[in-house]
């Protein structure tokens, strides 16, 4: 079950596999946490819409307004240009259709 190794040190098989697929877990969760965690304070429409997985011009008519950020409300304006800050933006992400339509 177990062997020597070139090193002299003894290698179970079972563990360095076990050790293999913790450090897979870790890069893995590594990924989804840069995901998650703030990289910038403020984001601009565009960048929301990256985040949420839809197209920038589905929302840059003035019509569909009410299912921006903050029912198209910004918290701050940097450079001209509308942003939302993380919270808002965050906070954003977790409605559906559905609950941004009733915002309308």
């Amino acid at each position: 079950m177990d062997e020597k190794t070139s090193t002299g040190t003894i290698s179970f098989p079972a563990i360095d596999r076990l050790i293999i697929e913790i450090q897979a877990m870790k890069a893995e969760l590594a990924a989804i946490k840069a995901k998650i965690e703030p990289k910038q304070a403020f984001y601009d429409l565009k960048e929301a819409c990256n985040l949420k997985g839809i197209s920038y011009g589905s929302l840059t008519s003035s019509k569909y307004k009410s299912r921006q950020p903050n029912n198209g409300k910004p918290d701050a304006i940097i450079c001209g240009r509308p942003r939302w800050t993380h919270e808002t933006v965050q906070n954003w992400l977790k409605l559906s259709d559905n609950e941004l339509n009733s915002k309308e």
